[in-house]
């Protein structure tokens, strides 16, 4: 079950200082969504290795995938958590950022550690019984399907103004073609998806115009988001190409 909302306020505070000895060693191109789910993970694993011999630690560090570059990073944040916050013992099951007044609020919600892994164990079955319910494997799918929902976010007037007001000698009078995110198929409601992660789409669109968040609207809010812009989705996602994808930074 969950922890009362007192003890979450503490844990959202605690995230927050995991942290700040590290937020120089973070790649500039994590969004702060990612880097708050980076610390999460930290402190997920340094909770769920407190009682394990090493030898099953070790076989738990290798059973996540985590880009070699990062794995410096997040030992440091795990050790620094068993250290700082030993006392520490509920997991994180999600988390959500709102901006208030400029400002980035963290909330977490935590979970007792059995909880938590009932929790997962479920899930996992939940998905295993979907599929083997109706016999499909992965044969069962069109070629070149992705596991995906697409969001189309496309800029409205109030964005356009915005732009227009950063490069006063070159104005936009009609609308740019939207941008495509992806998103995991298991989201069912995506608009709670959205009311969650909105700022970091936000941010996204600002940030492909102007890179200087002082022009940015500093009170964003998931009511100007949509004042903003128009989201349309597709369930349906495929690759008609042989050549690989290339997910990566992308540099203009």
């Amino acid at each position: 079950m969950k922890n009362d909302k007192n003890n979450e306020e503490n844990y959202s505070t605690m995230i927050s200082k995991l942290i700040e000895p590290f937020v120089d060693e973070f790649p500039e191109e994590m969004s702060y969504n990612e880097i708050i789910q980076f610390a999460c993970y930290a402190w997920n694993m340094a909770c769920m290795s407190r009682n394990l011999p090493d030898e099953e630690t070790t076989k738990m560090f290798s059973s996540f995938e985590v880009p070699d570059e990062y794995l410096i990073l997040l030992n440091k944040m795990i050790e620094m958590k068993k250290e700082e916050f030993p006392d520490y013992k509920y997991l994180i099951d999600d988390f959500n950022i709102e901006e208030k007044d400029g400002e980035m609020i963290l909330s977490v919600y935590t979970m007792a550690e059995d909880d938590y892994f009932d929790k997962r164990m479920f899930d996992s079955l939940s998905s295993y019984i979907n599929d083997d319910e109706f016999g499909l494997d992965e044969s069962d799918y069109y070629p070149g399907y992705i596991d995906r929902v697409s969001l189309f976010v496309k800029a409205k007037q109030p964005f356009l103004e915005w732009r227009n007001e950063v490069y006063v000698n070159e104005f936009v009078y009609r609308d740019y073609e939207p941008t495509v995110y992806l998103i995991s198929d298991d989201n069912s409601d995506i608009e709670k998806w959205l009311k969650k992660n909105y700022n970091e789409i936000f941010m996204r669109e600002l940030d492909s115009w102007n890179e200087n968040e002082k022009t940015w609207p500093q009170k964003r809010s998931f009511k100007m988001f949509k004042q903003w812009f128009s989201i349309d989705f597709g369930t349906m996602v495929y690759d008609l190409e042989e050549e690989p994808v290339i997910k990566g930074v992308l540099i203009i």
